[in-house]
């Protein structure tokens, strides 16, 4: 990892390459937050920023920041550049149902609902599935393409 900040610190030419054999041969959860710690400061030198192919969108009863971190990262070692919206702790069921919310505003690709452990949850799911069948388009078979 030292040598991945190294070279990002210098400005080496051959960051995202080292970037991407880091991130495949990444094997704990520290490593993965280090690189995702890595990637956003890669990113914020860059001057223009990559597009994302897909937008994704994370809604459940706990914290999501360290899923979408892991999730941007593996994608990005992959060439596939997201942009994620993580709700807001505990308003899943809200951004699910309501028109106006910031889910429906944001009209990701892909939903992914993780619902707290609580019995009323599991009437939400319905609702995740009827979302994203609804509302978002289907995945597309090329993510690996560049």
């Amino acid at each position: 990892m030292d040598e991945l900040t190294r070279a990002l610190r210098e400005g080496a030419g051959d960051f995202w390459q080292r970037f991407d054999v880091a991130c495949h041969a990444a094997r704990t959860f520290e490593e993965v937050i280090a690189l995702a710690s890595l990637r956003k400061r890669a990113l914020a030198r860059e001057r223009s920023p990559r597009p994302p192919s897909e937008r994704i969108a994370m809604i459940g009863g706990c914290t999501l920041s360290p899923l979408r971190d892991l999730v941007e990262v593996m994608l990005a070692a992959e060439h596939v550049e997201v942009e994620i919206h993580v709700g807001e702790y505990g308003t899943d069921r809200v951004e699910m149902i309501e028109p106006a919310s910031v889910l429906h505003r944001f009209a990701p690709s892909v939903v992914v609902g993780v619902p707290a452990a609580r019995p009323r949850m599991l009437a939400g799911l319905h609702t995740i599935c009827s979302l994203h069948a609804t509302c978002t388009r289907p995945l597309r078979s090329s993510w690996r393409a560049r």
